[in-house]
């Protein structure tokens, strides 16, 4: 794990996924300006949010998850495909954990047992017939199992819900002035390393 959330923060392939505890950091990743391959700034599109319940089961550097295996190899884990993501909080390995208050998600593809996909059931309203999504559809949208739940319905007391909301392409540019002019969120300050100074060092408010 401790590999792995290095690797993570300079771009390798890992089964963790990036997350923050601050909802302005995780705002300015989504409105973020992208760039082409001759760094000419590409049209912004529609960006997504994601919050999660930072209650679910939480991770710990112990025998089983500090350790030089993968615990999730030959299905060791019990439930990896099918239950919520667990929360991982990582030591601050390097400078960009701490200033993106980083915080891991990791869990396995997700997996449906017959029966057993209620979590999926197709939104009211949203022009499709009703039911639950099938497997492959799931796979299309998340990397790992979610429990997605909407503003409007009250989550069960021991439930662990996933929330999300659109960003318009329009509201972008607005919403970036904001956490750079008075936030002071730019790619220089999410990204304070030498590797991100080499990449971002040009950037200035």
């Amino acid at each position: 794990m401790e590999i792995f959330a290095q690797i993570q923060h300079y771009g390798g392939p890992t089964r963790l996924l990036d997350g923050t505890y601050n909802p302005l950091i995780a705002l300015w990743f989504a409105v973020a300006e992208k760039f082409d391959a001759h760094g000419s700034p590409l049209p912004d599109v529609d960006g997504r949010l994601f919050a999660f319940d930072a209650s679910r089961s939480q991770l710990k550097l112990d025998y089983t998850w500090g350790g030089y295996e993968l615990p999730w190899k030959d299905g060791e884990i019990e439930e990896w495909s099918t239950k919520l993501p667990s929360l991982w909080r990582p030591p601050e390995y390097n400078q960009r954990i701490s200033a993106q208050n980083s915080a891991f998600l990791l869990g396995g593809v997700p997996k449906v047992m017959k029966g057993a996909n209620a979590r999926y059931r197709k939104a009211p309203g949203d022009g499709l017939t009703a039911g639950t999504w099938k497997i492959d559809l799931i796979r299309l949208a998340t990397s790992v199992t979610l429990s997605m739940n909407t503003i409007d319905r009250k989550p069960q007391g021991r439930s662990t819900p996933t929330f999300t909301m659109r960003v318009s392409a329009g509201g972008k540019p607005s919403i970036r002035k904001v956490l750079e002019r008075h936030f002071g969120y730019i790619s220089a300050s999410l990204y304070p390393d030498l590797y991100g100074l080499s990449k971002y060092g040009t950037t200035s408010l």
